[in-house]
């Protein structure tokens, strides 16, 4: 498969594919001469086959020293769109090999801050397939780990201040799930239709406590908005936004 490096405002205005999938090197030259004029770098890797719940993510934080201080696990259940897209239901577990190979690739060079990498399980060989890392910043698993209780950020606020680390977490009850539940209502319908998901193994995976990316009942708008804006999207409507304040109102009640 072939992806952008970096996906600027180039690609994003004319494309909204995460990858491209492609077959034989006739087919990638092809491929690569469409897209070209779109993204400077692309990126080669090897397709890996299987479910999406073969795939793994590791959240962590590294000290100035390079010892990891807080991991975090999870492994993907859906994504949007099917195959080649970005998960949309989660679910922490433990998997000490993810956490480990996490682990051993970040102490590899000297390197301290958050990181996050993307596995996945090749079932032909057994082995656990780098999909994709990132460094430096909270990803979408990071507030999944905070509702887990493992503080991913106020971890490194800790270190980099010089405060006491918080206490490590143990978890008795039911692992916890991160859901964007309008992408995973568009993902599980599509694969309703295509006879890929039956009601009975939906209704299965939406079991359990489970953390919203977007929903908040403390600022319902974001949730609001997302769907609004789909809405609009699909109906060819203008863009959506939260309502504002003006101004002048605002200097008013001042």
């Amino acid at each position: 498969m072939m992806k952008p490096a970096l996906k600027d405002v180039r690609w994003l205005s004319q494309s909204k594919k995460k990858v491209l999938k492609v077959a034989t090197p006739d087919e990638l030259v092809t491929t690569f001469a469409q897209y070209s004029p779109m993204s400077d770098h692309f990126i080669i890797q090897e397709w890996i086959d299987g479910p999406e719940s073969d795939q793994f993510t590791c959240n962590c934080y590294f000290d100035r020293q390079g010892r990891p201080v807080v991991t975090f696990v999870s492994r993907k259940i859906r994504q949007w769109p099917p195959g080649t897209g970005v998960g949309c239901l989660a679910v922490e577990c433990r998997n000490d090999r993810v956490r480990d190979e996490t682990i051993r690739l970040f102490q590899s060079v000297p390197y301290s801050g958050l990181g996050y990498v993307e596995m996945k399980l090749d079932r032909k060989t057994g082995e656990l397939v780098l999909i994709e890392p990132n460094v430096g910043r909270p990803t979408g698993r990071s507030a999944m780990a905070e509702a887990s209780g493992v503080e991913l950020l106020y971890s490194m606020y800790c270190d980099l201040t010089g405060q006491p680390l918080p206490d490590g977490v143990t978890r008795d009850s039911k692992p916890l799930k991160w859901i964007y539940l309008r992408q995973d209502l568009q993902s599980a319908f599509l694969q309703l239709y295509r006879r890929e998901l039956s009601l009975m193994q939906w209704a299965k995976s939406l079991r359990g406590p489970k953390v919203d990316a977007v929903w908040s009942l403390s600022d319902p708008w974001p949730f609001v908005v997302d769907w609004l804006r789909y809405a609009g999207v699909r109906g060819g409507k203008a863009r959506v936004s939260a309502p504002r304040t003006s101004r002048a109102a605002h200097e008013r009640s001042v």
